[in-house]
């Protein structure tokens, strides 16, 4: 089999992030991804910040630790929904561990999906059977209720993880609340992790040129017009209205601690930019 080809901005945010997982588990996964075209992004977003992989490994510790905790505290099975996936390899991490109490993990986003299904089924038959990827636009009225009608008719029974990691920021908020409402369970059931972008009032002066050039370099390998942030109040807000119930929030300083036990990159809530908030539906 062929090194998938992914565009430079998946390959970017994997090439960040592959130290949050166990090498060993994701070796055969990583050995089929060609992220060569992440380079010059790599290159350049270096030069704005050379640590900017602490951030993406910080929300990557936190998101797989909060989903390992819920499988382990609750006695019940789950079913994983990440949306816009990309080619984390997740799954992988959280089946390799936890199988027993994962029903299926979802995955889902634009492009890609058909191979990195294929990666699964050629190099982990072991756990591919319980991993579904599928090609879609996240916020487009069919999919919500396509995946709705799968979860309600194939999982019944069964609460989920929705997770919406590196994406939020490309959306706009009307689309981001759409999707919310989706998740919206009778019995609270479903829990729903999110990754977003702090508003930049939020941030302290002299970082704030850190993810607003970032973010300007992806707008520009994209080609997209508007990145969105929101403060904390807004998050409150929004989950509140329509029926979420209040888990946690961690900021940077909070996530590096837990990740490496000392803040190095973040002595002060106002020094991060992204934040993680966790809130049953």
């Amino acid at each position: 089999m062929d090194k998938l080809k992914i565009d430079p901005t998946s390959a970017l945010f994997l090439k960040w992030g592959l130290k949050a997982f166990n090498p060993n588990a994701i070796e055969a996964f990583v050995k089929h991804i060609d992220i060569t075209s992440a380079d010059k992004l790599y290159d350049e977003c270096s030069l704005i910040c050379n640590w900017y992989d602490e951030v993406i490994l910080n929300r990557k510790y936190f998101i797989a630790k909060t989903i390992e905790e819920i499988l382990a505290r609750e006695n019940q099975n789950y079913t994983i929904l990440n949306l816009a996936a990309g080619k984390t390899p997740l799954a992988i991490h959280l089946l390799t561990r936890n199988k027993e109490r994962i029903t299926k993990i979802i995955e889902v986003d634009n492009w890609g999906m058909e191979e990195k299904q294929e990666i699964y089924d050629r190099y982990y038959p072991e756990i591919s059977d319980k991993i579904k990827c599928i090609s879609a636009d996240i916020t487009s009225d069919s999919f919500l209720l396509f995946i709705q009608q799968i979860i309600n008719e194939y999982f019944e029974g069964n609460p989920c993880i929705v997770i919406l990691e590196g994406i939020i920021y490309y959306l706009k908020p009307d689309e981001f609340i759409k999707i919310i409402k989706k998740f919206n369970s009778p019995k609270k059931s479903n829990t729903v992790i999110i990754e977003y972008l702090l508003h930049d009032s939020l941030i302290k002066d002299d970082r704030k040129e850190i993810p607003y050039k970032v973010f300007e370099k992806l707008k520009s390998e994209m080609s997209i017009e508007t990145i969105s942030s929101y403060k904390r109040d807004y998050i409150t807000t929004l989950f509140n209205e329509n029926g979420g119930e209040f888990i946690c929030n961690k900021n940077l300083m909070d996530m590096e601690k837990e990740r490496t036990g000392t803040n190095k990159y973040f002595n002060g809530i106002e020094e991060g930019w992204i934040e993680c908030s966790v809130w049953k539906l």
